[in-house]
């Protein structure tokens, strides 16, 4: 009995811990953060751009009207979002004490000796030019998605993708 009750302190004590935490990063971050409301206006144009081609393509390709075709437009949306979610706190210039965080965890506690040599004197020498390329990478990745574009930024067809939504142009 004391075990548990023991165990359910320590949870309740480490989830007001990172509850603490999180309020206090917010409200720095939000201090810090000037382009908020820019990267607020592209997720709204990307998710407005996306239903207006599905929407497009709806209307003028029948074969697009299963629900094979909504249920992958709807779960690529969805993974880019949460791609394009997951990039925001990686935001460059100045160094995210996140991702510099996070970045040291995997110098500390690699399985492989030659990860860590690659992330202790490669990464995080340079990681200011690191973050700036897995930022780049994350938010075209999440755009490619919610827009159904594929790595080279062409519309993604049926024979690259099978069963995703075929883009047309529209007059």
């Amino acid at each position: 009995m004391p075990a548990c009750t023991s165990l359910h302190f320590i949870a309740t004590a480490k989830a007001g811990s990172v509850l603490r935490h999180i309020r206090v990063t917010s409200k720095q971050e939000l201090k810090d953060r000037s382009f908020a409301y820019f990267f607020v206006v592209l997720f709204l144009l990307l998710v407005a751009a996306s239903l207006w081609v599905a929407w497009t393509n709806w209307r003028e390709d029948p074969t697009q009207r299963t629900g094979v075709h909504v249920t992958t437009w709807v779960c690529r949306v969805l993974i880019g979002c949460m791609w394009f979610q997951g990039c925001l706190w990686k935001l460059p210039l100045p160094i995210s004490d996140g991702f510099q965080y996070w970045t040291g965890q995997m110098a500390e506690h690699a399985a492989f000796g030659f990860h860590r040599a690659l992330v202790t004197d490669v990464y995080l020498p340079y990681l200011y030019v690191m973050q700036s390329i897995v930022f780049l990478a994350e938010i075209s990745f999440a755009t490619s998605l919610i827009l159904g574009l594929d790595a080279l930024g062409t519309p993604f067809n049926d024979t690259s993708f099978r069963g995703a939504v075929r883009w047309r142009r529209t007059r």
